[in-house]
């Protein structure tokens, strides 16, 4: 799978326009104008999988599982993170050991019931952990928390959390580490890995 260096995506009420570049300089243009069934930060997840390297991420392929579960696993890590800071959640050891608690089941549920994926939760886990690069991890988070922020905004309205426009660009050659992100996800990591 090759590894994102740069990304350009737009959402517009569920239509993207998407522009990845990858390491070694080639280009992908992407367009969708199909409405998806998920949330616009689902995308972002796919996105941090990809910059990150040792995950397969593109929702593309034909078998796409391994991508979904990737994808799903950092959304969820990103989801809890980004809910200590839009609730002003303590990140206390407890509160993220409940957090670790929560996103094992979750991806249990998903690779055991949801996508049936035949391979054991615990390998799964420890592959997705294993290669968990923290430094990605903080430095794509804004990206993901912008989104999500939009998307909590529209969920109190009742709204469709899809209906809201917005373009970003994500670039790994930004030297930018979100300090929460990284700490939160270090000791995420750290609880993550048995």
């Amino acid at each position: 799978m090759k590894k994102i260096s740069k990304v350009n995506w737009s959402w517009d009420h569920g239509k993207t326009s998407t522009e990845i570049t990858y390491d070694d300089g080639e280009l992908d243009k992407r367009e969708n104008l199909n409405r998806p069934p998920t949330n616009p930060s689902h995308d972002i997840a796919h996105f941090i999988c990809g910059f990150n390297g040792g995950y397969e991420w593109d929702y593309l392929l034909e078998d796409n599982q391994m991508a979904e579960y990737n994808a799903v696993f950092m959304e969820t890590l990103l989801f809890y993170g980004a809910n200590v800071n839009i609730k002003d959640i303590e990140p206390s050891t407890k509160t993220l050991e409940k957090f670790a608690y929560l996103t094992t089941e979750h991806m249990v549920w998903f690779s055991k019931d949801y996508y049936y994926i035949p391979k054991f939760d615990t390998e799964l886990r420890r592959e997705f952990v294993s290669n968990l690069d923290i430094s990605v991890f903080s430095q794509h988070y804004k990206a993901f928390y912008d989104v999500f922020v939009i998307e909590e905004e529209l969920k109190k309205e009742n709204k469709d959390v899809r209906d809201f426009n917005i373009s970003l660009t994500m670039d790994s050659s930004i030297d930018y580490t979100n300090e929460f992100s990284y700490d939160y996800i270090t000791k995420m990591k750290e609880l993550l890995t048995y």
